[in-house]
């Protein structure tokens, strides 16, 4: 499993078995939620990120919300 945190406003996990998700931050900390549909778009930003595939455009959906109010 690996972990994109945007800042402290929202992180995406995936691994290489289908598994993949979405944490906002809550409360009590992160709070995590899974969204398989997202994983070729997660993983693929992390080949990315580790130089395994030329830079190119990745959709994730970015929905911020507060907390506290």
């Amino acid at each position: 499993m690996e972990v994109l945190y945007l800042g402290l406003a929202r992180a995406y996990y995936a691994d290489r078995s289908g598994n993949a998700g979405v944490g906002e931050p809550g409360k009590d900390g992160w709070e995590w939620t899974a969204k398989p549909e997202l994983n070729s778009e997660v993983v693929k930003a992390f080949d990315e990120l580790d130089k395994k595939r030329p830079p190119e455009l990745v959709e994730l959906p970015v929905k911020i919300k507060e907390v506290g109010r």
